[in-house]
């Protein structure tokens, strides 16, 4: 998860390091699992570790929302280095949808730098304005009169309403350090699949030779210097035939995440394109079926069922 260079990235990186335990640490990369300090995300996309090697799936196909995913945004779901959706309402982005799936990319083009500025320049500043402002949750879209009521008391209920979650997100993370160190403590945990993995991982990173588990041969992945645009996304292209998309502030480990596993020679992507939606981080799976605009994710899980390979 990159920290982006705006005061809610910022804002959103620190806590989330602090409030969402070790996993909070591994989702940003700040963690040190390594003897040599290298991030758990690091090893795991290493070519030369049991996790990566054991990719031997026929198939590999990762689903990325393409915008208003404010859980994994895109560049993190998609493993990408930059966003070609940034600003995808102003900057003149053309977009083909697969047919049958409503709502799955099959294709995009993005004028060239010069015409999507221009776009931008010309709309009015209250809508660039309005654009800017987070958008309201569609439970928190109330009709008239009730918005009328609610909006007064905004600058009580949102205080309230932070206060609350930082103080909840506190005592979990607090619990959930608890809880894993008493785990670890457990002598029951050697093991555990995780703890032998680990440990191989960790003797491997101090120089040892490791027992490598039997199985399917694949050709060793040399480890990229790199990142070259993928022939599979190669139709993902400005009108001008330059490569598209806002680029993203990446640490060195991060990027070397990127490099290895976009090296998957089997892996393959596809991108929802949700739009007019506050969060598509649930839709995209239909995970609140109650909601009807959770059901704009149907086609994805439609896809997702028709290209699924044993």
């Amino acid at each position: 998860m990159p920290t982006l260079p705006t005061a809610l990235s910022t804002i959103s990186s620190y806590l989330g390091r602090k409030m969402l335990s070790r996993t909070g640490e591994q989702f940003f990369c700040a963690d040190k699992w390594s003897p040599k300090g290298r991030p758990l995300i690091d090893v795991l996309s290493d070519p030369d570790y049991i996790f990566y090697q054991a990719l031997l799936f026929p198939n590999v196909r990762i689903y990325a929302n393409a915008v208003n995913d404010l859980t994994a945004p895109y560049v993190t779901a998609a493993i990408q280095t930059t966003d070609p959706f940034h600003d995808y309402r102003v900057n003149g982005i053309n977009t083909e949808f697969l047919e049958n799936y409503k709502y799955i990319d099959q294709s995009y083009i993005q004028p060239n730098s010069t015409t999507s500025s221009a776009l931008v320049a010309r709309r009015p500043l209250v809508d660039r304005m309005a654009d800017s402002l987070p958008p309201i949750p569609l439970q928190l879209q109330f009709a008239f009169p009730y918005n009328i009521v609610i909006f007064p008391f905004l600058p009580v209920l949102l205080p309230t309403f932070v206060s609350i979650l930082l103080v909840r997100f506190s005592i979990s993370s607090k619990k959930s350090r608890a809880r894993l160190q008493s785990l670890e403590a457990d002598a029951s945990a050697e093991e555990r699949l995780a703890h032998v993995c680990s440990c191989q991982a960790r003797e491997r990173a101090r120089g040892c030779r490791v027992r490598r588990v039997r199985g399917p041969q694949r050709p060793h992945i040399r480890q990229p210097t790199a990142w070259k645009l993928r022939s599979s996304e190669a139709r993902f292209r400005r009108g001008d035939g330059t490569p598209v998309g806002v680029g993203i502030p990446f640490t060195t480990s991060q990027l070397r995440s990127i490099g290895n596993l976009n090296e998957i020679p089997q892996l393959k992507k596809t991108f929802a394109f949700l739009e007019d939606i506050f969060d598509s981080h649930a839709v995209i799976i239909c995970r609140l079926p109650k909601y009807e605009h959770n059901w704009k994710g149907e086609c994805v899980l439609r896809h997702w069922a028709d290209q699924f390979e044993l």
